[in-house]
Order: structure tokens, then C-alpha cells, then sequence
């Protein structure tokens, strides 16, 4: 299980987006991916996934000086079989991406609540 962090912003940039929680209109991935950071960045176009700083970077404080929700978490184990289906969306992309399966999590504030709920037992099993 690698180190990720979920980052969570307010920007509007599709009408529709005005409906969902101030605060969590869009989220994004970064995942450790051996000596660097990896963001993973779905958009409405496309999918943008490019290096973006040393793993000794303390990403997660300078996200939330620059104002973003922020949390950290890890990577579950890959298990085989398929997702359950979902639209192609924010919250769909950084689910997979963390290897969750919660078919019921659909808008940013729904997984970030699903986050913080489960974060100290996922930090905690990282430690030992």
C-alpha cells in the first residue's frame, strides 16, 4: 500500500457543478510512485497524469496552504474483477485510483466524508 492524498477543491467550471457542496465540486489524486509524486487529474476533456515533485515534498501541507482540502490516505490492495460500473467523473477516477469499491460514493463531498471516516484505521496499518 503506497502513500496517496486526495485533494479536494471548489472550482466550478461546469454549470452542473454549482448543485454539489461548497467546497468539494472536483477532487484529484496523488500517489506515490517511487521517488516522486504522480498526480492523477481527471477533467472533463481528458485524464492529465504527469510527475509532479520529490516524494520528500510535504505535498499535503503545501496543498492546504494554498487553500484545498486535503486528505491523506494509502492505496488499498488491487483485487481482481471488475469495478462496479459508474460514469466517468472525479470521484469515480480517484476511487479507482485508490482501489476503492463503493459504488454508493458518487459526488467529492460523499468520498471525503468516506475518507475521513476511514483514514485513521488505513494511517494507522501503514505504520506497523
Amino acid at each position: 500500500m503506497g502513500k496517496a492524498v486526495v485533494v479536494f477543491s471548489g472550482r466550478v467550471d461546469k454549470a452542473w457543478q454549482r448543485l454539489l457542496k461548497p467546497g468539494f465540486k472536483h477532487c484529484s489524486l496523488i500517489v506515490e510512485d517511487g521517488p516522486s509524486w504522480l498526480l492523477v487529474e481527471p477533467l472533463a476533456s481528458c485524464l492529465q497524469v504527469r510527475t509532479i515533485g520529490s516524494i520528500r515534498i510535504d505535498v499535503a501541507a503545501r496543498l492546504r496552504n494554498a487553500g484545498f482540502i486535503v486528505v491523506e490516505t494509502v492505496v488499498e490492495p488491487f483485487t481482481a474483477g471488475m469495478a462496479p460500473l459508474g460514469f466517468w467523473t472525479c470521484v469515480e477516477t480517484v476511487k479507482r485510483g485508490l482501489g476503492l469499491r463503493a459504488a454508493d460514493i458518487v459526488t467529492p463531498w460523499q468520498l471525503f466524508c468516506f475518507l475521513e471516516q476511514n483514514k485513521k484505521i488505513k494511517l494507522d496499518s501503514t505504520v506497523n
